[in-house]
C-alpha cells in the first residue's frame, strides 16, 4: 500500500479534522444554544434524536465539521443530559442514519454551509492548480484549499480527499514542466547539459556553488572564474526558459535548493532528469 502524501502536520491536522475535546468550559461555551439552534433540537421526534443534534450543533460550531457519533465522549452526553434534559434517560437505541444525515442537512442550512459534494471537486482542483504555482509545497497548498473552503462556507471533505487532490496536482505540475522544458529546450541546449554531465569534475563543483570564497588567493580565484565559467552559458539557459515556465520566485528557490542533497544523489537524479528531457 502507497503511503499518503503528509499535507499537514500532525497537530495541524488534529486542529481541522480531531474530533473535539472539549474541557468544562468549552462545553459550556459551544453547547450554549440561540433560538433558532433550541428550536432545531426540538423538531427532533425523540430524545436521543435531540441530544444527537444538540451534540452536532455543538461540534459543528467548534469544528465546522460532523463526526461520528459513536465516537462522543460520555462527558458531553451527560452535559447536555444535566443542562437541558434533567432527570431523563437516555435509551440504548442510536439515531437511523436518515436522522443523523437529515440533522446534519438542517445544520448546515442553519448556519449557511453547503455539505461537501463531488461536484466541488473541480473547483478544489482549480484552486489547487494556481496554488501550486505560487508555492510546490504541500503544507501550502492544503491551507490554501482549507481557506477556500472557509470562505465558501463549504464542510471539508475527508482528509483522504485533500490529500488525493493535492498529489494529483502536484504530479501535473511536474508533467507540466517537464513539457515545457522538453519544448523549449533546443538541441544546443541539452548538448551543453550534457557536456556537464560527462565531466566527473563538474557536480562536486555545482554542489559547492554556494560556498562563498575562502579568500583572495590566486588558485581559489582561479576557481571561482572556472565556475562562473561553467555556470555562464547555463544561466543564459534558464533565463530564456525560465519565464516560460509560469512559476513564482518561491518554486525557484525550491528547485534551486535542491542541489543541496548528497553528491551521489545529485548525480542520479542529473542523469535521471537528462533522459527524462
Amino acid at each position: 500500500m502507497n503511503k499518503r502524501l503528509s499535507i499537514l502536520s500532525d497537530l495541524e491536522e488534529f486542529a481541522f479534522y480531531g474530533f473535539p475535546d472539549f474541557n468544562d468550559e468549552q462545553r459550556s461555551t459551544y453547547f450554549a444554544f440561540e433560538e433558532q439552534e433550541w428550536n432545531l433540537i426540538s423538531t427532533c421526534t425523540s430524545l436521543h434524536a435531540q441530544v444527537c443534534c444538540a451534540l452536532q450543533i455543538g461540534y459543528f460550531k467548534a469544528k465546522n465539521l460532523f463526526f461520528p457519533l459513536h465516537k462522543t465522549p460520555q462527558a458531553d452526553t451527560l452535559f447536555i443530559l444535566s443542562r437541558y434534559f434533567e432527570s431523563k434517560t437516555l435509551p440504548t437505541s442510536a439515531i437511523s442514519k436518515y436522522e443523523y444525515y437529515l440533522q446534519r442537512e438542517h445544520i448546515c442550512i442553519l448556519f449557511g454551509y453547503k455539505l461537501w459534494s463531488h461536484e466541488f471537486l473541480p473547483r478544489l482542483y482549480d484552486r489547487a492548480k494556481h496554488s501550486v504555482q505560487r508555492d510546490i509545497s504541500p503544507s501550502f497548498i492544503a491551507h490554501e484549499l482549507l481557506d477556500f473552503l472557509q470562505n465558501e462556507k463549504i464542510v471539508r471533505p475527508h482528509y483522504s480527499t485533500l490529500q488525493k487532490v493535492i498529489s494529483k496536482t502536484l504530479t501535473q505540475e511536474r508533467h507540466r514542466l517537464k513539457s515545457c522544458l522538453q519544448c523549449h529546450l533546443t538541441e544546443e541546449h541539452r548538448q551543453k547539459l550534457d557536456q556537464l554531465l560527462k565531466n566527473e569534475n563538474t557536480l562536486p563543483d555545482l554542489a559547492a556553488l554556494k560556498q562563498d570564497a575562502k579568500n583572495f588567493k590566486f588558485s581559489i580565484m582561479k576557481g571561482e572564474r572556472q565556475k562562473h565559467a561553467i555556470l555562464e552559458p547555463l544561466y543564459g539557459i534558464a533565463q530564456g526558459i525560465l519565464h516560460l515556465l509560469s512559476i513564482s520566485q518561491q518554486n525557484i528557490t525550491h528547485y534551486a535548493n535542491l542541489i543541496n542533497v548528497p553528491f551521489g544523489d545529485i548525480k542520479s537524479l542529473a542523469f535521471r532528469r537528462r533522459e527524462e528531457l
